[in-house]
């Protein structure tokens, strides 16, 4: 009687997802914020996984876990912007109770992309409210990028407007942000900047920034359409 062997290979109970880091980070804070999730089927797989991160083949401690859901998890590893722009591999292994190790590895693209291209919409006179205004800022890109966008009135720091997510129109990329501003600072020319930063820029390339006030002119004027 012949006799044979089966042999059961292990298989991945989880899925690895690892992310690029986000052009606000980079951007406000000079750190590359970089997140590896992970999803099961089950609770037990997701708590018993462990994670481990290498910059370059070395190993990176200081990494944050956070518990997203009963079956996700994440691994948050922050490192200083010209390192991730310098590194050939940023790797997220992720060790499985069953033994198994899921291996997912990023680096910073490379290379002369195109600059976004920044417009200012702002009210003519005659739709001022009394004490308030909105500006409005377009950001163009033609390739995909996380894009962050901040305002700055005169010398003063950087602002959050509301940005909403961006929208393909055919081989480009649209952010708008709007951004409200009182009717006095306008009426008394202050100058207000919108700068722009997409995940592919490097840390020492200042933003991509347009400016505009009520006699500056560097902007587009919102026409009113009357119905």
């Amino acid at each position: 009687m012949s006799s044979f062997t089966v042999q059961l290979l292990e298989k991945s109970c989880l899925d690895v997802t690892l992310k690029n880091p986000r052009a606000r980070d980079l951007f406000l804070s000079k750190m590359a914020v970089l997140e590896c999730v992970i999803a099961g089927g089950n609770v037990t797989d997701v708590e018993a996984a462990n994670f481990n991160w290498t910059v370059d083949g070395k190993e990176k401690s200081g990494a944050k876990e956070h518990q997203i859901d009963s079956l996700r998890r994440s691994s948050v590893l922050s490192i200083r912007a010209n390192e991730w722009e310098s590194a050939k591999s940023v790797e997220c292994s992720v060790k499985q109770n069953n033994g198994v190790c899921l291996k997912k590895s990023i680096k910073a693209k490379t290379g002369n992309f195109p600059k976004p291209v920044v417009s200012i919409l702002v009210q003519e006179d005659k739709d001022i409210a009394k004490k308030w205004l909105q500006l409005v800022c377009l950001v163009n890109v033609s390739f995909e990028s996380d894009i962050y966008v901040a305002w700055k009135k005169g010398e003063g720091p950087y602002e959050e407007g509301l940005t909403g997510e961006p929208v393909k129109t055919g081989s480009f990329n649209f952010v708008t942000s709007i951004f409200n501003i009182s009717k006095d600072d306008w009426d008394n020319g202050t100058l207000f900047s919108c700068a722009t930063a997409q995940s592919f820029s490097k840390s020492d390339e200042s933003p991509i920034s347009k400016s505009t006030s009520k006699s500056h002119g560097n902007s587009f004027e919102c026409p009113t359409v009357t119905l």
